[in-house]
């Protein structure tokens, strides 16, 4: 499996089990926004 085999699937994998906790892709959206908010100030 490329999940297994290659370390940027399996973090992406990972990344996409957690999109509940973080509310879905629109919670994952505005966190990235705020996060490019913070990073450019």
């Amino acid at each position: 499996m490329l999940y297994t085999s290659n370390p940027r699937f399996a973090h992406y994998k990972y990344l996409l089990s957690t999109l509940d906790k973080m509310g879905g892709l629109e919670g994952v959206a505005m966190s990235y926004k705020e996060y490019g908010l913070q990073a450019h100030e």
